[in-house]
């Protein structure tokens, strides 16, 4: 039989779901993966990486930004990042039930509650607004809340902190 006009539609119209599906999981599998990796790390390295980039973003806000913007998967590190801490309470990858539990125990730990600390006002921060940061064709992302994390403190420092946060960044030098 020669194929009609409609059985070459619905040809090319499963071949696009197919293709559809087969991006889908892959990119599915890139974040359980990204996830994965991020829970091999202790909580101390977690605040640490936390810290860290919370540091260039006070710092050098064009850059953090730019990072994130260019890199997709440092931004999901990030914001699973923020669950392994207790910044978070939803993850943004699924997680097994164990992780979830360690998350809520180091959240108990260092933040003293069950759920997790309110974040702080991104403008607070001098951070822009989401419409702010927007380009045509741009997605806008929520960046991740580090805002909670001691500057310059070190992750074992980190674990029995009590007060201490959001230390100002240092005088800026004018360039000569």
């Amino acid at each position: 039989p020669i194929p009609t006009m409609a059985d070459r539609l619905a040809m090319l119209r499963e071949q696009e779901a197919a293709a559809k599906a087969r991006a889908a999981a892959a990119e599915a599998a890139e974040r359980a993966e990204v996830g994965r990796l991020m829970e091999t790390l202790t909580p101390q390295q977690v605040i640490h990486i936390l810290g860290e980039f919370q540091r260039l973003a006070i710092r050098v806000p064009e850059v953090a930004r730019a990072l994130l913007a260019e890199n997709q998967q440092l931004a999901l590190a990030l914001q699973h990042a923020q669950f392994l801490a207790g910044i978070t309470e939803e993850p943004p990858v699924p997680t097994e039930p164990e992780v979830t539990e360690r998350a809520r125990n180091v959240r108990e730990k260092l933040w003293g509650t069950s759920t997790a600390p309110a974040p702080p006002h991104p403008t607070a921060l001098g951070a822009p607004r989401p419409e702010q940061m927007a380009q045509p064709g741009m997605m806008v992302m929520q960046p991740p809340v580090v805002a909670l994390v001691p500057i310059g403190s070190t992750a074992p420092q980190m674990m029995g902190a009590t007060a201490g946060f959001m230390q100002p960044p240092p005088p800026a030098t004018p360039p000569p």
